[in-house]
């Protein structure tokens, strides 16, 4: 796999991939129990050569599926490279949550924080099936900056509606 840089672009705070031609090796080791379990999940690890130098991504999934109703997802990805440039470590976590009310009413919810750009992220979303060819999706999004010198800051929000009907001639 390869990449051509035609201008400079900063990949992690304070390094900075120069414009030029880029060849990239990679590998994965992967583990993971069967999705069909109530208890699942999945590790992986991906290496190999990377803008000159080497990345390492971890990753590391969790599936909890207690009834057909309700289940959680934990989540964590951990990045680190080691360039010419310059070395970075970045971590994401998430989780997420799903509640079937009924076959046509969902509630889920999904949690994110990053390490690199210090910002915690929330998704809601209300999804309704109200006829075989209509949707409404009711979302909100919330992200919040964690500011070294002032907490969490709060850095946007939004609620979204979306109605999708399919019309069959």
């Amino acid at each position: 796999m390869g990449e051509n840089i035609l201008e400079p672009f900063e990949i992690f705070e304070n390094v900075v991939i120069p414009p030029g031609e880029y060849n990239f090796m990679r590998y994965r080791l992967e583990a993971g129990f069967a999705a069909k379990r109530r208890l699942n999940g999945q590790a992986s690890w991906w290496f190999g050569s990377f803008y000159e130098g080497t990345l390492d991504e971890f990753r590391l999934e969790l599936n909890w599926n207690p009834s057909s109703l309700l289940g959680f997802e934990f989540s964590g990805r951990r990045n680190q490279g080691r360039l010419p440039f310059g070395d970075f470590n970045q971590t994401l976590a998430g989780m997420r949550v799903r509640f079937n009310v009924t076959s046509d009413l969902q509630l889920n919810s999904y949690l994110q924080y990053d390490t690199e750009s210090r910002v915690l992220g929330v998704n809601a979303r209300i999804h309704w099936i109200f006829s075989p060819l209509g949707d409404v999706f009711l979302v909100f999004n919330h992200n919040t900056f964690n500011d070294p010198t002032d907490r969490w800051v709060l850095q946007n929000e939004q609620i979204l509606l979306k109605i999708r009907y399919n019309f069959r001639l």
